[in-house]
């Protein structure tokens, strides 16, 4: 008997051994099965029944980990994440518990990808292929690969299109992406040049400003053949490194391939003119010089348009562009005394998004007190039409244009064509702005100056600017040599000279006049500036506005356009900026500006 129980009892104690030693394997399995995810791999599904044991499996976060399912991964912008999870083994015989922590992994980058057509509106021709945007999210931040943009805008016409791709050499070196300007005879700077995309560091490295368009095609501009560009000059600058860190954008390295998010590549590689806008559905090629103004605000109502909703992660990397944008290209941030411009926007005016987004974007832009800097069309969320500025926006230098218009046009001096007055000897000429017909007009009216005129009076007391090219025609009609426009760029740092010699002027034994408003802004401001340097007429009026950089259009990521003064800034013969506008050498009450008989007496007492 004694003999029997001892047997049962060894029987017993060999089969609890080898439970014991089954649930030591099977816990073993279940947890080397679960730990692969942490080397990005999916785990096989665990059964809720194995090896004889029922299993349960509870997680600290249940929408991170669920038995029966596996687990969900972080979103990209998640980040990864630990979850805990308690594992239970039990049968009849044998009951185990065991704690793990497990890191989930973060998803994929550029797990998304869709196709978008490109459509281009612009004066370039451009291959009409389609581009591949990835996204880490669906339509959360577009990324394109630094050479599919590339490709995208290399021309099909030598001298079309937006770039130049036998101008530069494209390397990658581990995670980088490298285009080094070849020192080729049709290249703009005949000097080394390099722009790094740098996924190891998330850096973006330009070892000159210029490299920005020295392998663009230039656009088509107005009188491009009678205003020469012949000489160019600028301090060598040190290279300007762009830390994404810092704005909490990404270029990633993935499959071998460089990508970096849409709106900054645009930025890096698209040149001063051309923009490719991103609306989800679609991609545009518009140019700022071509139809850019008027193609704009069809954006929203082409069959193409937007037709997904605005989600959390586009709209903070709305807000996160923009600010990069003006702490690194907006040509006034040092002139404000700007340190970042984190401290100046509001981050729920560009994130919330809400039926009065597209206000609150205008308002905010318009505060800048700068008339450059405007709000240029909606966003790709809606089709309505841009709202307007809001009636207590403090923007002072816009007030004081607007005004100050206003009130001439109650005198009816600002037309909207060169329009002449005649009084005894003086001829006065209202040259309104700068477009290629009203430079046209303005020539015209030159020409017809007869010989008993001894002052020729160019009214530019309504003129808001223009382009430049047609601002440089017209005041070579007035004045003889060489135009030398002095340029200070607030990126790089650099002094800039350009030298422009137009091959047409008027011979007039004339005293030339300057009118000046504090409506004169831009390249009207510019004019003056001239005038002051070189002593090519006399100024009267009002000190002009300023208006000193050159404006520069951006898509932003939202789907609307916004144009802003660009590092460019016009300087007078010192590298000072004329922001703060030109003094008259006369001064002359604007309420007097209607007085003809008192403009022409004060001339010649003045003049004299």
């Amino acid at each position: 008997m004694k003999t029997m129980t001892f047997i049962l009892m060894s029987v017993l104690l060999l089969s609890l051994s080898a439970c014991t030693d089954q649930a030591d394997d099977t816990m073993r399995e279940i947890i080397e099965t679960l730990s692969v995810i942490e080397a990005g791999e999916e785990p096989k599904p665990i059964e809720p029944r194995l090896n004889e044991f029922d299993v349960h499996i509870n997680a600290s976060d249940p929408e991170r980990f669920k038995h029966g399912e596996g687990f969900v991964r972080p979103s990209y912008y998640e980040g990864d994440e630990t979850v805990t999870l308690e594992i239970t083994l039990e049968n009849d015989d044998t009951f185990r518990e065991e704690t793990i922590q497990l890191t989930v992994p973060k998803n994929e980058p550029l797990k998304h990808t869709n196709t978008l057509e490109f459509y281009n509106v612009s004066q370039y021709t451009i291959n009409p292929n389609p581009l591949d945007v990835h996204y880490n999210e669906p339509y959360a931040i577009p990324y394109v690969s630094v050479k599919d943009f590339i490709d995208l805008l290399d021309s099909e016409s030598e001298y079309r299109g937006v770039i130049n791709k036998h101008l530069i050499d494209i390397s990658t070196d581990d995670a980088r992406k490298t285009l080094t300007l070849i020192d080729h005879e049709e290249a703009k700077q005949s000097v080394s040049m390099a722009l790094t995309f740098n996924a190891a560091d998330n850096t973006i490295t330009l070892s000159d400003y210029g490299m920005l368009n020295a392998f663009h095609f230039s656009p088509s501009l107005p009188y491009a053949n009678e205003v020469e560009l012949y000489n160019y000059t600028k301090d060598s600058g040190e290279p300007i490194t762009f830390y994404l860190n810092d704005y909490q954008m990404e270029i990633i390295n993935h499959e071998g391939h460089v990508f970096v998010p849409l709106h900054v590549l645009n930025l890096m590689l698209s040149g001063e003119s051309f923009n490719v806008h991103y609306t989800h559905d679609a991609l545009y090629g518009y140019d700022a010089y071509g139809e850019g103004a008027n193609v704009l605000h069809d954006f929203n109502f082409s069959e193409h348009y937007n037709s997904h909703d605005a989600n959390d992660i586009l709209m903070q990397y709305h807000y996160d562009f923009t600010v990069f944008l003006f702490d690194h290209f907006y040509g006034l941030k040092d002139y404000q005394q700007i340190d970042s411009y984190y401290s100046e926007l509001n981050a729920s005016d560009f994130t919330d998004f809400d039926d009065a987004h597209d206000k609150r974007m205008q308002d905010v832009f318009s505060s800048l007190n700068d008339p450059h800097t405007t709000y240029l069309n909606s966003s790709m969320f809606t089709r309505d039409k841009l709202p307007s500025i809001s009636e207590d926006n403090d923007s002072t230098n816009v007030s004081t244009i607007e005004t100050t218009l206003d009130d001439l046009n109650e005198m009816g001096l600002c037309s909207s064509v060169p329009t002449t007055h005649d009084y005894e000897s003086m001829r006065i000429i209202e040259l309104p702005d700068f477009k290629e017909t009203t430079i046209q007009d303005f020539e015209t009216a030159l020409h017809d100056v007869d010989e008993d005129t001894d002052i020729v009076v160019i009214d530019v007391s309504c003129n808001t600017g223009g382009m430049l090219t047609n601002m440089v025609k017209a005041y070579s009609l007035f004045h003889e040599g060489p135009i030398d426009i002095h340029q200070f760029n607030t990126l790089a740092q650099t002094r800039e000279t350009l030298t422009y010699q137009a091959s047409t002027s008027l011979d007039h034994d004339v005293d030339w006049v300057l009118r000046t408003s504090n409506a004169t802004y831009s390249a009207g401001n510019l004019m003056a500036e001239l005038v002051r340097q070189n002593g090519a007429a006399t100024l009267i009026g009002e000190t002009s506005t300023g208006g000193a950089n050159s404006v520069k259009q951006v898509s932003l990521p939202n789907g609307a356009v916004v144009a802003l003064s660009s590092p460019t800034m016009l300087t007078d013969e010192n590298y000072q900026s004329i922001e703060g506008g030109i003094a008259p050498d006369i001064a002359f009450d604007m309420e007097d500006f209607d007085q003809v008989d008192k403009l022409y007496e004060t001339l010649l007492h003045e003049m004299l």
